[in-house]
């Protein structure tokens, strides 16, 4: 009787102690980008270094680059293991530059640059004041909320608070409590203090929703995405495509630009063929509305369109040459931890360049390996290629001595 006893006040003490540390660490857990080593990361070319003060003190790092007259701005928010940089590269770049539009994206209170520590009311404090900053810098441009994962449900919830022309999802859920419990079954939700409602806070509002969600994304599934769409209502489209939670980004741009570039009205002047380009992406709109990721063999419907490579961000068309790539390497431990569709001479030029112990270091994810120096000299060099471009990759001086020295 006493064994049991003892058996059950150890049990007691050990569910304690899981309930402390995840009542003490889980914002760790959440942000984990506030947390880790903060590498250095390039300025991407055309876009300009900003601070963006909060209402309640904090200042934040941020990335601007002003719209044409009369046109829009896109107001984006990163992942919680991510930081501004790419979100800011990608819309400075077609198809947004030539339409016109500039961008805002700042990195959250705590992250590398930013000050404080983060929290949902935090990050959303942070989102109103990025929306605040565009408005002061371009006061007539419209606003376009952007998100991508963590970044999506900041976006929401800025939305329900100020009004803009939409919203452009990638990889959203409906909420942090429902993602924490697919990932963490036994999890004591009650201790959750950042729980993100999107589903409650999206359900009001008015204007179009866009949602991109990864068919096979391990962070993310895509019912919870599916679930937001439905909270959201018939002003919001999903499009489940091939890909996983980062693979996606930007596999949708051009049918985004087309559909709330049309809401940002006449003062925004037209390209000679943005007319027929809408048209072309309201048809593949439809398609993708058709098109099911459980049925992609449909009769009468094309098939995907081809996947992007999310490094060099150009497509992979059936002829050219890719391949797997372990965001961990699997020596390091990566098996299991997540993989990526790229190009073939992207592939090579990372593993040309940096050893796999590097690259489990401070390169396992898309974000930092575009930010490296050396691998964004060569997307700068690549990005002028044809999609099914390939060349013979040669291992760097560095490289090649560090691998004499193993």
């Amino acid at each position: 009787m006493r064994l049991l006893a003892g058996l059950l006040i150890a049990a007691l003490l050990l569910c304690g102690l899981a309930c402390a540390a995840l009542a003490l660490g889980q914002r760790r857990f959440l942000y984990p980008g506030a947390f880790g080593p903060q590498n250095p990361w390039t300025i991407p070319p055309g876009l300009a270094t900003i601070t963006v003060t909060t209402p309640d003190g904090e200042t934040l790092h941020g990335l601007w680059r002003p719209p044409r007259p009369g046109c829009g701005i896109v107001v984006s928010f990163h992942g919680n293991g991510s930081r501004p940089e790419p979100h800011a590269a990608r819309f400075a770049a077609e198809p947004w530059r030539a339409r016109g539009w500039g961008v805002l994206t700042v990195a959250y209170r705590g992250y590398p640059g930013s000050t404080g520590s983060p929290s949902e009311d935090g990050l959303i404090r942070d989102g109103l004041a990025a929306v605040d900053a565009a408005r002061a810098r371009a006061p007539d441009a419209p606003i376009l909320l952007h998100g991508h994962s963590l970044g999506a449900a900041v976006a929401v919830a800025v939305a329900e608070r100020v009004p803009a022309i939409g919203l452009y999802l990638e990889a959203p859920f409906d909420s942090m409590t429902h993602t924490v419990r697919l990932h963490v079954p036994l999890a004591p939700i009650w201790l959750l203090r950042d729980t993100y409602r999107s589903d409650l806070r999206i359900r009001d509002g008015t204007a179009p929703v866009l949602i991109v969600q990864g068919r096979d994304d391990p962070v993310v599934p895509a019912k919870l995405a599916r679930n937001l769409a439905e909270a959201a209502g018939p002003r919001a489209r999903i499009d489940v495509i091939p890909g996983d939670h980062v693979s996606i980004l930007g596999g949708r741009d051009r049918e985004a630009e087309a559909l709330f570039g049309q809401r940002v009205g006449a003062a925004c002047p037209q390209p000679a063929g943005r007319q027929g380009e809408e048209r072309e992406a309201r048809v593949v709109g439809r398609r993708s509305q058709r098109w099911s990721a459980e049925d992609p063999d449909a009769p009468g419907i094309p098939g995907p369109p081809d996947p992007v490579c999310p490094l060099c961000e150009r497509p992979i068309p059936r002829r050219a040459r890719s391949s797997l790539h372990h965001l961990t390497p699997k020596l390091k431990g990566g098996t299991h931890r997540g993989t990526v569709r790229l190009h073939q001479i992207c592939h090579s030029a990372i593993h040309a360049r940096y050893s796999e112990a590097e690259i489990a270091k401070r390169l396992a994810d898309v974000e930092a390996l575009r930010a490296d120096p050396e691998i964004a000299r060569f997307l700068v060099w690549v990005r002028g290629k044809p999609d099914d471009f390939h060349a013979a990759t040669r291992m760097t001086r560095d490289r090649k001595s560090a691998r004499r020295k193993i």
